[in-house]
């Protein structure tokens, strides 16, 4: 065949793994982002179907989940280009916030009387910062992958989400084994996937990789901001 065909056979969603031992960040990468958007999805569409068991006024709790989206995208946006927050400790903010609020609510009586500290208000903060590590992730994710096997990295990544979004319905209705188990599954799985993103390098300022031999060489651990100042220098 062509070069270009046997290249591009070389360069599939198995290389991930073939080129684990030599570039951590492709392997443990991937098996850290299949979990990281499992988790998401978990939590997302689980908390968006459990606003039913939350009490009050249904259409009013469901109307809710949704506003608290809104101001979710501008501060996303804000954090991930922020040289203190960028996009991997922004996630693990987002994602660890989320599971925290939602242990929290396993702790508070249904009717607490607080305006703050009520398991609906914390179920909603929750879904609020879930909403923008979401957003975070499909960004981090195209930033993390080299260019050779960036649309099937993102692709299984991807089914992984739907995996999540598929067990999410059936969250709510483990209420009936305990009240709080579903905030526990949900508080559990954003901790862990929290975790788990500091395990992730930083993709903020950096070239974006086009193959896995570029992940190894010195240039991908140059800031592009340096690069942006050379070719204003050149022109």
């Amino acid at each position: 065949p062509p070069p270009l065909v046997a290249h591009r056979k070389c360069w599939s969603h198995p290389a991930v793994y073939k080129h684990g031992k030599t570039v951590p960040c492709s392997a443990h990468g991937g098996g850290c982002w299949k979990a990281e958007l499992y988790v998401c999805s978990l939590v997302y569409y689980g908390l968006t179907l459990n606003a039913g068991e939350l009490g009050g006024n249904l259409y009013l709790n469901v109307a809710l989940y949704g506003l608290v989206e809104v101001p979710a995208f501008p501060l996303c946006m804000f954090f991930i280009e922020k040289p203190w927050s960028g996009r991997r400790k922004s996630t693990t903010a987002f994602l660890i916030f989320a599971g925290f609020a939602c242990m929290f609510t396993m702790f508070l009586p249904e009717n607490t009387g607080d305006m703050f500290f009520s398991p609906s208000l914390l179920a909603l903060y929750g879904k609020f910062t879930v909403s923008a590590a979401f957003n975070i992730i499909y960004i981090y994710t195209s930033e993390l992958y080299p260019t050779v096997v960036r649309n099937a990295g993102l692709g299984i990544c991807s089914m992984a989400c739907r995996l999540g979004g598929i067990l999410a319905p059936f969250v709510p209705s483990m209420k009936s084994l305990g009240p709080s188990v579903p905030f526990m599954i949900f508080g559990i799985s954003g901790l862990s996937a929290g975790f788990l993103t500091l395990l992730l390098p930083e993709t903020l300022n950096r070239p974006i990789a086009e193959t896995f031999e570029d992940l190894q060489t010195p240039a991908y651990q140059t800031l592009k901001n340096k690069k942006v100042n050379l070719l204003e220098e050149n022109s």
